[in-house]
């Protein structure tokens, strides 16, 4: 049942990806889509990452308010899904050359799943134990700890900049306005 959760919002999520592509061509003139197989593996990922959070956040927390405090969470594995395809769309940069992003999302993905899989209950109305937070926290610790490590080496950061400098000085002229 998880499985087909995450199968089923990957298919949900792929049309609204595809128009984003489309638009990044048509309105933002971008000249290239870079290394496709690496940008479709990180979407594949970014998809689960993100599914499989979703479902942990979803097995612990028993109102909605509890809820939008823990959305703080789905940000966390996007700072490496946007730097993994920025790096695959702006350098070209292949599957082997993405490790820290593949690994992080893919970590995560595998950590949520197992979480979630402990902490899944049939019954909506089921309490969550106080337990399940401590296991929910359990998923978004490769990401405190990536973040720690981001902080003191910049890596994500500086490579974005470089990836700006490059996108402004390839872009075409502006036209003018009438």
């Amino acid at each position: 049942m998880l499985a087909s959760s995450i199968i089923s919002n990957y298919f949900l999520t792929i049309p609204t990806v595809v128009i984003e592509f489309y638009l990044s061509r048509q309105v933002f003139h971008m000249s290239s889509m870079g290394n496709l197989l690496g940008v479709f593996v990180l979407i594949t990922l970014g998809i689960a990452t993100f599914a499989t959070l979703g479902l942990v956040i979803a097995s612990v927390t028993n109102t909605m308010q509890e809820t939008i405090v823990q959305k703080v969470s789905y940000f966390l594995p996007a700072t490496y899904l946007v730097s993994g395809l920025q790096q695959s769309m702006v350098d070209h940069a292949g599957i082997s050359e993405l490790g820290l992003d593949l690994a992080s999302m893919l970590g995560c993905t595998v950590i949520a799943f197992l979480v979630s899989a402990q902490l899944f209950r049939w019954e909506p109305e089921a309490k969550a134990p106080r337990r399940a937070k401590l296991w929910a926290a359990a998923a978004v610790i490769p990401f405190l700890l990536l973040g720690v490590w981001e902080n003191k080496h910049d890596h994500v950061l500086t490579h974005a900049v470089t990836d700006f400098r490059s996108m402004e000085r390839s872009s075409p002229p502006e036209m003018p306005v009438r």
